[in-house]
């Protein structure tokens, strides 16, 4: 899939990039540094092993 970037944050060894995706937003961890910038479509290829995600009303986790 494709995500287009909305804000690229480097936060010490990890890069986090908000990346819109239809009509979610998500976050995307990297241990790599990655040179984007707003407006980018880049590609993503998540490991759902690793995915947290969260009911958008309640804010609660959905992994059991």
């Amino acid at each position: 899939m494709r995500g287009k970037v909305v804000l690229t944050e480097p936060t010490g060894a990890d890069t986090q990039v908000l990346c819109r995706v239809g009509n979610s937003d998500i976050v995307v961890v990297s241990h790599d540094r990655i040179d984007t910038r707003a407006g980018d479509e880049i590609p993503l290829a998540p490991d759902l092993s690793q995915a947290h995600v969260f009911d958008a009303e309640t804010g609660r986790s959905l992994r059991h």
